[in-house]
């Protein structure tokens, strides 16, 4: 994996009533990460129902094809498999990255979504291929943070995974959290429109 990665989350407000908008709304999203190179897309719409999933992963995939933006699927190893996506995102409430790895090998990437140096150890240990670490700074709905400096400590006590740093990260603050070691940087906010995803990944040229 390349330093710096770029890991664009979807919103999460997709729903089976709003599905056609929300399904349009995704590919111009996918189609403008895939133009400004960011390395993954994780889709992450857990109101969908598995049919609706399946399909708007589908598309997705579709958009993305011939790009270097490779598609992750939130959970759903299933779909993440059907479609032929890159990887899945795991919870910490979901399937262990060991009963994945089991159940499909080499087949999907495996991102695990870790808050403390334990955990990061767990998914190691589990056969993660790289962990989603946060929240570093303050961001909707995460009253606590672990800060540049616990993003520090886990890089030295983890080196050997890598680690995209997640919460409240743009283009103002994207250097401090690579210089403190992070392989990328992870987001919603910042990759939802082109001139966000932009100004971070001109940034992020600097870190290299």
């Amino acid at each position: 994996m390349t330093k710096p990665l770029t890991y664009a989350i979807s919103s999460g407000e997709a729903t089976d009533s709003n599905f056609e908008a929300a399904r349009l709304r995704l590919i111009e999203q996918a189609s403008m990460l895939a133009e400004n190179s960011v390395t993954y897309f994780q889709i992450r719409e857990k109101q969908l129902a598995a049919s609706n999933l399946y399909s708007l992963a589908t598309d997705v995939c579709r958009v993305l094809e011939g790009s270097q933006t490779r598609l992750l699927i939130n959970d759903r190893s299933d779909i993440a498999a059907s479609v032929g996506a890159f990887g899945i995102h795991l919870a910490s409430n979901s399937l262990s990255a060991k009963l994945v790895k089991k159940c499909f090998g080499d087949k999907l990437a495996i991102f695990v979504s870790t808050h403390t140096t334990d955990e990061i150890g767990r998914a190691v240990d589990d056969g993660a291929d790289a962990v989603v670490f946060g929240p570093v700074f303050p961001t909707p709905g995460k009253s606590e943070t672990i800060g540049i400096e616990g993003l520090r400590e886990a890089v030295l006590q983890n080196n050997n995974v890598p680690i995209i740093a997640l919460g409240g990260i743009d283009a103002e603050n994207c250097g401090m959290v690579m210089r403190a070691g992070a392989t990328g940087v992870a987001g919603i906010r910042s990759f939802s429109d082109p001139s966000l995803v932009g100004s971070l990944m001109r940034e992020l040229k600097n870190c290299d």
